[in-house]
């Protein structure tokens, strides 16, 4: 059975991988991220779980990239100047 990603999977999984908190999850999140659909690249809440992800892996360079080009809304400024949603 394949399951298809979804915004609420991407979401959900993004979660994961920053709970998880090691090497293998960070660089799968990454792998991930770089082949999500364009139909979710300005989906605000997969963007404000990555940013929240990339932000507890201290990627802050690649969650200022992300910042700069999504629409924001107050958890994505929230997420930056914390690192935390």
């Amino acid at each position: 059975m394949t399951c298809l990603p979804n915004e609420y999977t991407l979401s959900i999984l993004f979660k994961i991988c920053s709970q998880i908190n090691n090497h293998q999850s960070i660089e799968f999140a990454k792998k991930i991220f770089e082949q999500m659909l364009n139909k979710y690249q300005n989906n605000t809440i997969i963007l404000n779980s990555a940013l929240h992800m990339f932000m507890q892996y201290g990627e802050v360079l690649l969650a200022e990239k992300i910042f700069e080009q999504m629409n924001k809304d107050t958890i994505s400024y929230g997420v930056m100047m914390s690192g935390k949603i």
